[in-house]
């Protein structure tokens, strides 16, 4: 019965870490010889596991084989990327972490030293018990860094990020000595002693990295605001601009005729097709004159590469400043930026469908727009030169959600990129 139990508890921690993997890279379109050769790394990898698990409980050499071989199985089914191996190692480093220090726990809990040697070689309740404690704190933990990545991006998504894996096998290298017959008490003083070294120095590179990171996007997403506020007030002046020209209809009326029977049609078609540009800013979508702005130029913009623009609006509060005006332009600017240049890369029909409205004290925004089959492995990775501007629109996106304490959620279906984002006032 027990060794039931921990086969089934194995192949869960097995199908956990291709679980894990799958909800940063969803599957791209493979063949059937690559899905069953998939599911054959797959069922291997938990065979073995299965095996391993009945001759000891713990073994660090096995672990950097999983890491090793799930990488392989993920880099065919996803193809090659370091932050698959980073996803892969950062799973099962922590996996074992729990499992490791929940024996420990237990066996200060229960004051007997050896518990974590009697689980090592012997399957009873107490190994099965420590599985399930550690695969529930994991789960709950995976799933917490998933759901938060939109909110918490700079801190996660940094290189340094690639740095936790091995400050928990430090941490397992620490604990070897625990397994060492006779060496338990003093096993235990070397493990908090590396934990705690390993702790601070987590603390400080967090901090530091948090510091400097921060510093960089704040810049980046000025210099944006920057660049938007300047085309906020160009679309200020055409809006001037065409109150001047409508309260002028008269004398525009006047000069056309004279211009046609004057026999000078090409002017007079200049001269419609200014008015007619000058209007175009004009339209009302939300009531907040600086989005409405906004929505018209971009929209205005689409239309003009082909793209079919379809918009479905309700009424917004006016921005109560200039600071909400210049955090809206980035948002709004970088979100239809994104999706125009998404539409040029797309072959087929190219539509973009914007939505926004307000409900109570929450402003929902939708955007769907075509895009290459490639965009859902991709995600919203840009292809703006030069290289170092990549990914910036979205950092400027991701930075304004954050700062409102919003939602932002993205996914590619069927070459359709679909945006939704939550803000609250």
């Amino acid at each position: 019965m027990l060794w039931c139990m921990q086969a089934v508890l194995t192949i869960i921690e097995v199908a956990g870490s291709f679980w894990w993997v799958g909800l940063f890279y969803p599957e791209k379109k493979n063949t059937c010889r690559r899905k069953l050769l998939f599911l054959i790394g797959v069922a291997t990898m938990a065979a073995l596991t299965i095996i391993q698990r009945g001759i000891a409980m713990y073994s660090r050499w096995y672990l950097l084989f999983c890491i090793v071989m799930c990488s392989l199985v993920c880099f065919g089914r996803l193809g090659r990327k370091s932050s698959v191996f980073f996803l892969v190692a950062f799973y099962y480093e922590t996996v074992y972490c729990l499992d490791v220090l929940l024996s420990i726990l237990a066996g200060y809990i229960l004051n007997n030293p050896g518990f974590m040697m009697e689980q090592q070689y012997e399957l009873g309740m107490g190994r099965i018990l420590v599985y399930l404690a550690a695969r529930g704190i994991g789960a709950v933990l995976f799933s917490f860094l998933y759901f938060k990545k939109d909110q918490w991006f700079v801190f996660l998504w940094g290189k340094w990020w690639y740095v936790v894996p091995v400050f928990e096998h430090l941490i397992l290298l620490a604990c070897d000595v625990i397994l060492t017959p006779g060496e338990q008490l003093l096993g235990y003083s070397r493990v908090r002693a590396v934990i705690v070294i390993n702790v601070l120095l987590f603390i400080i590179l967090v901090f530091f990295y948090i510091f400097n990171m921060k510093k960089s996007v704040s810049e980046l997403v000025e210099m944006q605001k920057s660049l938007y506020a300047r085309s906020y007030e160009n679309i200020v002046q055409r809006r001037l601009e065409g109150e001047r020209i409508t309260h002028d209809t008269k004398n525009h009326l006047l000069t056309l005729q004279g211009l046609i029977r004057s026999g000078q049609s090409e002017r007079a078609e200049e001269y419609i097709d200014h008015l007619c540009d000058s209007f175009a800013s004009s339209r009302e979508y939300t009531g907040s004159q600086m989005i409405d702005y906004l929505i018209s130029e971009k929209a205005a913009v689409g239309e003009q590469l082909g793209i079919q623009v379809t918009l479905d609006c309700g009424n917004l509060p006016q921005s109560r400043s200039g600071q909400e005006d210049m955090d809206w332009a980035a948002l709004l600017g970088n979100l239809w930026d994104n999706a125009i240049e998404s539409c040029e890369r797309y072959a087929g029909e190219k539509q973009i469908v914007f939505g926004m409205r307000r409900q109570g004290n929450i402003i929902l925004i939708h955007m769907e727009n075509s895009c290459p089959a490639s965009t859902g492995r991709t995600g919203l990775k840009t292809l703006k030169n030069p290289e170092e501007l990549h990914g910036i629109g979205m950092r400027s996106i991701r930075y304004v959600v954050g700062k409102y304490h919003g939602i932002l959620k993205w996914e590619c279906r069927e070459n359709l990129f679909i945006t939704d984002i939550t803000m609250y006032l």
